[in-house]
């Protein structure tokens, strides 16, 4: 009679039988050494090489003056006009 409480152990992970027992060979050491250096180095490229690109020109900055005002011709200067004219709807 078999325990409920105790169900025999599933059975673990299985071998292939097509991989070879055994370290990897030199050669794909080798390979896998040389990807990882070609990843690295163009990263490396990449990150160093960002900041050669040409940005767009900066606007310039402006000192805050203001052209002085220029007279109208019946002798007023535009310095003494309202901020915000009123708006007046036509019909």
């Amino acid at each position: 009679m078999s325990d409920i409480n105790n169900p025999p152990p599933e059975p673990g992970p299985q071998p292939d039988p097509m991989l070879q027992e055994g370290p990897a060979s030199s050669g794909k050491k080798w390979a896998i050494l040389g990807a990882f250096a070609l990843i690295l180095a163009l990263t490396v490229f990449g990150v160093s090489h960002r900041g050669d690109q040409t940005a767009p020109p900066q606007p310039t900055a402006t000192t805050g003056s203001v052209p002085p005002a220029q007279p109208l011709p019946d002798g007023r200067n535009t310095a003494d006009a309202p901020p915000n004219p009123p708006v007046t709807k036509s019909q």
